[in-house]
């Protein structure tokens, strides 16, 4: 029985993780795209999961906008870059 909850927690924690990537870099798109594919029940599913996802990319770049601020302020302006780096750093 600890071996099956301990399983369910791991996969639970693994989905949301996926998610949070997915959701930061992709944004709902990707999850409409698979409603739309997929059809029937997996549509509607999918749709609310856009939308939270829709939420979580905003929530992160509001985060990455105060963080960025705070750190011009600190005078360190290259850690959070979202371009690559360029060839003198190389």
């Amino acid at each position: 029985m600890c071996k099956l909850v301990r399983k369910a927690v791991c996969v639970i924690i693994i989905s949301w993780l996926i998610f949070a990537a997915i959701a930061m870099f992709g944004g709902g798109e990707k999850f409409r795209w698979i409603g739309e594919k997929a059809g029937g029940v997996v549509e509607k599913w999918s749709h609310s999961l856009a939308e939270k996802a829709d939420s979580f990319k905003e929530k992160t770049e509001i985060y990455r906008d105060k963080i960025q601020k705070w750190l011009d302020r600190q005078g360190k302006t290259d850690i959070i870059d979202d371009k690559k780096p360029s060839k003198e750093k190389q």
